[in-house]
């Protein structure tokens, strides 16, 4: 786990962890909004230690070779495409998701440290590769390194799926995700799923052991969360982290004074309410 990571722009979070490695094989993004300027002129640039936008053919030339050599590719949904242009190769893979949308906002890492062990770290957050989502949002992020053999299992079939199976994609990660000796340890675990494939989340949530529940969320729908914690009966306290409009919560009434009526309780993250942009 990563320390001092409690408020980190999430670009200096990568590039704490990237700077971790001496030799980097696989570099793996996904996001549901893509805004490949934004990915060009302020993450790979960043990370490669220049943080400028590229202005010669050289420099193109270079970045390019980067981005290869560290089998950097992003996944994000096929109709959420924000409109910009890249000069970078880069690799990517629109996905559509016929039950609603691609969502997951995931990054991989995958190499030699500088310690010369073989390592795998996995970033799970609520950051689009946008520059909201890098920079004005108000986001979330954790991080682990692979250890444990559920998260590998977990993380290796989310691999397989969203590239389709294709063995040679993601060779290095996936071979280590799948022939190395991990600890037999649930402290952490990393679920998922895609569309009809894997369990929903309350379904996975109703099966973990008895304790607290926080949820942060900016959206909720008509039904609200009422319907989800109706149906999770090893949930002993609640906390629900809604988006602040002005002094609003972005929640429907009925279901505010429904859930804060049956002890669940409501809070603000700090800043929330001088903050022009929704928790997201």
């Amino acid at each position: 786990m990563m320390e001092n990571n409690q408020e980190k722009n999430i670009r200096y979070f990568l590039k704490d962890i990237y700077d971790l490695y001496s030799h980097v094989t696989d570099f793996i993004f996904t996001t549901f909004n893509f805004e490949p300027d934004f990915f060009e002129e302020h993450l790979v640039t960043f990370l490669m230690g220049s943080d400028k936008k590229i202005s010669t053919i050289g420099e193109l030339n270079a970045t390019n070779a980067w981005i290869s050599e560290h089998g950097m590719c992003v996944y994000f949904d096929k109709g959420a495409l924000i409109s910009g242009s890249s000069c970078v190769t880069l690799p990517v893979y629109p996905k559509h998701v016929e039950t609603g949308v691609f969502h997951p906002k995931v990054v991989v890492i995958h190499g030699t440290l500088k310690n010369n062990k073989i390592a795998t770290y996995l970033v799970v957050s609520s950051c689009n590769l946008t520059v909201s989502g890098y920079g004005r949002n108000q986001e979330a992020f954790s991080c682990i390194q692979v250890t444990s053999e559920v998260v590998a299992k977990s993380l290796l079939s989310f691999l397989n799926t969203i590239s389709d199976n294709d063995n040679l994609r993601h060779k290095f990660v996936k071979d280590y995700l799948r022939a190395s000796n991990f600890t037999k340890k649930k402290n952490v675990e990393f679920f998922w799923n895609y569309g009809k494939q894997g369990e929903s989340l309350v379904d996975r949530l109703s099966r973990m052991p008895k304790g607290n529940l926080t949820v942060v969320s900016p959206f909720y729908d008509e039904e609200g969360p009422e319907g989800l914690l109706k149906r999770i009966s090893n949930i002993d306290k609640t906390t629900i982290i809604p988006a602040v409009d002005g002094e609003n919560y972005n929640i429907y009434y009925k279901h505010y004074d429904n859930l804060k009526n049956a002890g669940v309780v409501f809070a603000n993250l700090a800043g929330d309410a001088t903050n022009k942009r929704f928790t997201h």
